[in-house]
């Protein structure tokens, strides 16, 4: 009788209104009972916060939440003797005030824009701007890592591009880079993220190679390197086994896999509805593979609603987060909390290598 009165409450859970759904159980409580965390990043452009729905939306929801652009070069370190941590100190007051954990990203980057590369930099030699970079990452880790709220420091954002600090520094600035951000905090996780990958060598293979090759490189010579983001920009025809398939073959080298900006696109600015239930079957399906995966932790949407999406500013027809423009919750937010909520708590993952 106890059974079948339990499988009648779940299917009334599931079954009310979204609204009904979101009060009694919100996506951070399901992910924090498995030992999960679900995330999501600060600030899309024109909110700064200040958009109460994007802002309430973003601490009931999620338990861990992303930085930006707030940690990079050209924005904490406008000026070569000045610092400016306005805005990442935002992020980072927003979670200690909402109880959550910091992916804190990005603090090196290969796309060399005005939020990445200041122009103060140009010009130096080798040694002036390593110098310059054990400095900021020194400066930037040891101002955050006494709160105790960073999951992982993102220390080189897409690192197979051949960027300024490549072509000024030379192939050995990425282990550089890392190594000063160990020196800064040898007990937070450092990562490296990239896009392309997460499908493995099924993907795009020259990527693949380049990526892995490099992170299995680090770690055959102790250079400090202990998680890997996947970007995730995934199809509604993406092939999960694939993502699957790459994070074991991390797992296998004792590395943790982040999936660090995930959206599922559908293409259309008002999906039907048939597209809308296909595209929370796959935000089920990724976050289901990231649950099963020992070596996965955390998975971080980019973005909190739909008209705020970076696609969709950018001038793309587009509709590819879990809340729409409203901050109604979607199709995927449903399954998103329907798989949480099917799953045991995760074991936590020690890496052996």
């Amino acid at each position: 009788m106890n059974r079948y009165v339990r499988i009648a409450g779940l299917w009334a859970c599931l079954m009310v209104p979204f609204e009904g759904l979101r009060a009694q159980s919100a996506l951070r409580s399901e992910a924090a009972r498995v030992g999960f965390y679900v995330g999501n990043a600060a600030w899309e452009a024109g909110t700064r916060g200040h958009e109460s729905g994007y802002t309430n939306t973003l601490k009931r929801e999620f338990n861990s939440v992303s930085t930006r652009a707030q940690l990079c070069l050209a924005v904490c370190h406008p000026a070569e003797n000045r610092y400016n941590f306005s805005e990442a100190d935002a992020v980072f007051d927003f979670a200690e005030q909402n109880d959550m954990k910091v992916w804190a990203h990005c603090l090196l980057s290969t796309q060399d824009n005005g939020a990445t590369l200041p122009g103060w930099i140009k010009g130096k030699n080798r040694d002036q701007l390593l110098a310059i970079l054990r400095d900021h990452l020194h400066t930037v880790i040891n101002r955050y890592k006494s709160r105790g709220l960073v999951l992982a420091w993102s220390v080189v954002n897409e690192p197979c591009k051949q960027g300024f600090f490549q072509r000024a520094i030379g192939a050995d600035w990425i282990a550089k880079a890392l190594q000063f951000a160990h020196e800064a905090d040898p007990n937070t996780p450092l990562l490296l993220n990239e896009y392309g990958v997460e499908r493995g060598p099924a993907g795009d293979p020259a990527k693949w190679g380049q990526f892995y090759g490099m992170v299995k490189g680090f770690k055959e010579q102790g250079v400090p390197i202990h998680a890997v983001g996947f970007q995730g920009y995934f199809e509604l025809d993406t092939k999960l086994a694939k993502v699957a398939d790459a994070m074991r073959r991390f797992q296998d080298l004792g590395i943790t896999v982040h999936l660090t900006a995930v959206e599922v696109r559908v293409h259309a600015r008002n999906p039907a509805s048939e597209t809308l239930q296909a595209q929370g079957n796959k935000f089920r399906e990724i976050l289901s593979t990231c649950l099963e995966a020992p070596n996965c932790e955390l998975m971080t949407i980019f973005g909190v609603t739909d008209k705020l999406h970076w696609l969709v500013l950018s001038g793309q027809v587009e509709a590819p987060v879990i809340f729409d423009a409203n901050y109604n919750p979607k199709p995927a937010y449903v399954s998103l909390l329907t798989e949480l909520k099917s799953h045991a708590p995760k074991l936590k993952w020690i890496p052996t290598k």
